[in-house]
């Protein structure tokens, strides 16, 4: 599970504000210093039940509590798996009043993302197993979990976006024998764009028309490293992630060593707007565009859900990260070379 960072690219930075006071709130919650902090993380807004004055009153007043950690537990480690495995024991699955007050839930749920990051994978995934599990007792409390992993960890524009987490989510609703196979197609359709060049798989090839007008393919890029750059001329972030690449004295010094190449790629078919941009590419990269009306990069191979797009491939072409930002990529090259 991977811990969101700075972002050069696609995210609303509206959406994006009191990640540090949350992660500080988590942390405090480990170390059982008490509750975890209020955090101001934007959230999506579940639809809201209606309810009487006298139940409006009541639910006011039923804070969502968080397991005590036994003390005998002193490991931080271990501490942030007892928390997540037994995070959601004091909510009440069945009790659908909770969607009535939909900022304390969401902020409990966004808090628990939160602790995603900081334990295993294998955690991690049983404990989103059994959030689903419990809640298929009550539709309206399925429907509410569900639709906030999509926005949180799906989503574009989601600071807490984590497909690889978000796989976890969709392999279990598309495998239980108890939701109706109609609720089974989406998470299919998404599933199957997770599941291009995920990382640790070989990057699908592809060929690409480069600026001297000559064919070329993603798999004949010779070096121990390459990033995959996916932009668009007209992209503002996009000019501001190569205008980072650029300026970066380590990944300068990889170029002109040879052992990184860089492929600035267009992933459409406007070859004369390609071409007006060209001479902002710098000349020690490879810039190519699909150039075709099929845009069979995009539309087949690459799951290009927005733009700007990393993907930093190995001497084999294997995937080192896909659809990261340039803070992650960085780290990951000069740890390797």
């Amino acid at each position: 599970m991977k811990v969101i960072g700075n972002i050069l690219r696609k995210y609303r930075w509206d959406i994006i504000c009191g990640w540090s006071v949350m992660l500080a709130g988590c942390f405090i919650c480990l170390f059982g210093v008490g509750t975890l902090l209020a955090a101001g993380c934007t959230r999506i807004r579940a639809k809201q039940p209606e309810v009487s004055a006298k139940q409006a009153t009541q639910i006011a007043h039923k804070p969502f509590t968080l397991p005590e950690i036994p003390a005998t537990i002193t490991n931080p480690g271990e501490r942030a798996e007892y928390l997540i495995s037994h995070y959601w024991d004091n909510f009440s699955f069945a009790d659908t009043t909770w969607l009535a007050n939909p900022d304390q839930i969401e902020q409990a749920f966004s808090d628990y993302l939160s602790l995603l990051s900081h334990t295993t994978p294998k955690v991690a995934t049983a404990s989103i197993g059994g959030i689903l599990d419990k809640s298929l007792a009550q539709q309206s409390i399925f429907n509410w979990f569900t639709g906030m992993f999509d926005k949180y960890l799906y989503d574009v524009n989601s600071p807490f976006r984590d497909e690889e987490c978000y796989a976890v989510v969709v392999e279990h609703i598309i495998n239980s024998p108890d939701v109706d196979e109609i609720y089974k197609l989406r998470p299919k359709a998404q599933l199957e764009q997770i599941n291009k060049n995920r990382p640790g798989n070989v990057a699908s090839d592809f060929t690409c028309t480069l600026a001297n007008g000559k064919k070329g393919t993603l798999h004949g890029i010779k070096a121990d490293y390459t990033l995959l750059f996916f932009y668009d001329p007209e992209c503002p972030d996009c000019r501001h992630t190569r205008e980072f690449l650029q300026q970066s004295e380590q990944v300068t010094d990889l170029v002109n060593s040879g052992k990184l190449k860089i492929l600035a790629l267009y992933p459409d078919e406007d070859i004369e707007t390609w071409k007006a941009y060209r001479s902002a590419i710098p000349p020690t990269w490879l810039n190519a565009c699909d150039g075709t009306a099929a845009k069979k990069i995009k539309s087949k191979l690459y799951a290009i859900r927005a733009i700007p797009s990393l993907y930093l491939l190995d001497r084999n072409k294997r995937v080192l990260l896909r659809d990261a930002v340039t803070e992650q990529v960085i780290p990951v090259l000069t740890a390797g070379i």
